[in-house]
């Protein structure tokens, strides 16, 4: 039989699937969209040509696409199933997880929420080629658990029993050195069709710094053992000064990645340089490096003679200043890797500089400190600040101080020993320091507060104004404007700034500052009126309506309301009118009373003759006038 290898996983035709998920607990991770339902992603198939061929490669390869669950709870007990659905889920690339520069898919959220993530993946097999070897390679942080269509297949670092989304990996470990799992055992759980891995990986703790997952799955690649890996590390030179440095190189053979400890760290190439600056000890390194046939380290050690003494150098120029003044502070030093300010300055400063120091306004000391690896050392420089300028004074004054609303005042400004002025309260901004500024359309009582600071400190001034209450406004309608005899129109009313409301003309009383009121029965054209009060002054207003009279049958009366009683003394309790009309004078068989706001009247439905008409009034004791003049009008 003949055997190919497949080298670009991408090449290997999908019919073998194999769904693996795995679940973390990790501390970080930058997920992309969402699953796609199939449990499928980009997965690689492996493919017979039914003439017995023995196929082998990597059917699942780093930066492949895989289906994931964030592991905030646990998920259905059959998620490691090929009949589970898993169309919610995420999609990312591997590697997934955070915090060591090797993912793909970075959870960004993981850190402090989460231990735990699931990813799963399915390839299909045929059945058409012989499958002679099955082999898992994981680099993984911290611990994992893989399954087959359910049945556990492989566990690294975690405490016995069925992990939880809660379980934590039993101790930290870092990525770097993949891990390879012979799952030739479990052969026989692999069918024809859809294939389930399930592989759970836990962070050791919430607040883990990093996860990774970086999974193959290789398929009939057995045979001779890999050979083990080769590693070379020197040091350049490997004696320095204090605070010197050194550059390391190192190579390996058959490894595929590595780690480095002792005095350095991190993920390092298979080969390569890096120069180790700012040693202040003797110190080791070490490189542990691993491939397919297993790791080697090397170690080589630097040795760090003592530091030389700091010196420092600290001066000020000028050393006498004016109140308020600026000096320059210089310094310089030797065998130092840092220095720190304090006295009349502080803060991290630079092993050599300069700095002007403003806005002196008493004697100062300023002091220096440096150190490097030979210890520390410190100057200090003083200097002498005159005696403060004179206090600033501030002058506000408004004109006029009381206004009529929406009104207008000057206010001017003057001020001694200031180099600046600011307003506040009810104007604001930055002011020169004398002046007048016209504040306008001011529609409440207003204070202006002015600040002037100069050398000798800060002073202020404030004034206040007041302005009076707003004039109301009315706004007065009918509805209709135009009505039949005997009909209605309601009048709507609204104010501002109003307290209160009074009627006159065709009708009369208190009214509130806003509301309607339907007139009732109106026999003529009428007119009226509302005057309105309040804090700033009174309005009025007034609405006409338009009464149109009825045709024949009809006898339109007006009068002149009366004034006063039978004895000369003022009515003031006028309460009505009553028109009394018959067919023969001094016989008036009808009658019709009416309310005392009116001054005329239509009586309506006459029949054709002559009608005879007076009218008395009445007061709120029911006490009756006398009959008026009697007037006539003929009906046709």
């Amino acid at each position: 039989m003949s055997v190919a290898r497949y080298a670009n996983p991408g090449s290997i035709a999908k019919n073998i699937l194999i769904f693996i998920a795995f679940l973390f607990y990790l501390s970080g991770c930058a997920e992309s969209g969402g699953g796609s339902g199939n449990g499928n992603g980009d997965a690689r198939n492996i493919v017979g040509d039914n003439s017995n061929n023995v196929f082998e490669g990597i059917v699942i390869d780093i930066g492949d696409e895989w289906l994931y669950r964030k592991g905030t709870s646990s998920p259905p007990s059959d998620w490691i199933s090929a009949g589970f659905d898993d169309s919610g889920w995420l999609t990312g690339n591997s590697g997934i997880g955070y915090g060591d520069d090797d993912d793909a898919t970075i959870l960004t959220d993981m850190l402090g929420n989460y231990a735990t993530v699931y990813t799963r993946k399915v390839i299909n097999y045929d059945g058409s080629i012989n499958l002679n070897s099955l082999s898992l390679e994981i680099d993984y942080d911290d611990g994992f658990v893989a399954y087959i269509n359910g049945q556990e297949v492989a566990r690294a670092n975690m405490p016995a029993g069925q992990p939880s989304f809660d379980t934590l990996a039993s101790t930290y470990i870092e990525p770097g050195t993949p891990v390879f799992f012979n799952l030739d055992g479990f052969l026989n759980l692999i069918g024809i069709g859809d294939n389930v891995i399930a592989i759970e990986i836990h962070n050791a703790s919430l607040d883990n710094s990093d996860l990774s997952f970086l999974p193959r799955l290789l398929v009939n690649m057995g045979g001779t053992p890999p050979l083990p890996p080769i590693v070379s590390l020197s040091a350049n030179p490997t004696n320095v000064v204090a605070n010197g440095s050194t550059t390391l190189n190192w190579s390996s053979t058959d490894a595929t990645g590595c780690t480095a400890s002792g005095d350095w760290s991190g993920s390092k190439a298979t080969s390569g340089s890096q120069t180790i600056n700012a040693l202040t000890a003797n110190s080791s390194f070490s490189l542990t490096c691993s491939g397919a046939g297993g790791s080697a380290n090397d170690s080589v050690s630097v040795t760090v003679s003592p530091p030389s003494a700091p010196i420092v150098n600290l001066s000020t120029s000028p050393s006498s200043l004016p109140y308020n003044g600026s000096t320059t502070l210089s310094w310089s030093s030797s065998n130092t890797s840092g220095c720190t300010a304090s006295g009349g300055w502080t803060g991290n400063k630079a092993t050599s500089g300069s700095q002007t120091m403003s806005a002196l306004i008493s004697n100062s000391t300023f002091s220096l400190t440096c150190s490097g690896a030979g210890g520390s050392a410190n100057d200090s420089v003083s200097v002498t600040v005159a005696a403060p300028p004179s206090g600033p004074i501030v002058n506000l004054s408004a004109s006029p101080s009381s206004l009529p609303y929406n009104g207008s005042t000057t206010l001017s400004w003057s001020s001694n020993n200031t180099t600046s002025c600011t307003a506040s309260g009810d104007w604001t901004g930055n002011k020169a320091t004398s002046g007048s500024q016209t504040m306008s359309a001011l529609t409440s009582n207003s204070n202006f507060s002015l600040a002037c600071s100069g050398a000798g400190g800060s002073a202020n001034d404030s004034v206040s104004v007041t302005v009076a209450a707003p004039p109301p406004t009315l706004s007065i309608s009918a509805s209709p404007v135009t009505v039949a005899q005997n009909g209605s129109t309601t009048l709507t009313w609204s104010t501002t700034d109003a307290t209160n409301c009074t009627a006159s003309g065709d009708w009369s009383g208190n009214k509130g500052a806003a509301g309607a009121e339907t007139i009732s029965s109106l026999m003529i054209s009428s007119q009226f009126t509302l005057t309105c009060n309040g804090a700033g002054g009174s309005v009025n207003n007034t609405v006409n309506v338009t009464v149109v009279l009825n045709g024949n049958g009809t006898a339109l009366l007006s009068w002149t309301p009366p004034t006063e009683n039978t004895d000369g003394s003022p009515l003031t309790d006028l309460a009505g009118y009553k028109i009394r009309y018959g067919t023969s004078p001094g016989n008036y068989s009808n009658t019709e009373t009416i309310g005392s706001g009116l001054s005329s009247y239509q009586v309506v439905n006459l029949t054709s003759s002559v009608w005879y008409f007076v009218i008395t009034s009445f007061n709120s004791s029911d006490i009756e006038s006398s009959y008026s003049t009697e007037v006539s009008k003929t009906i046709n």
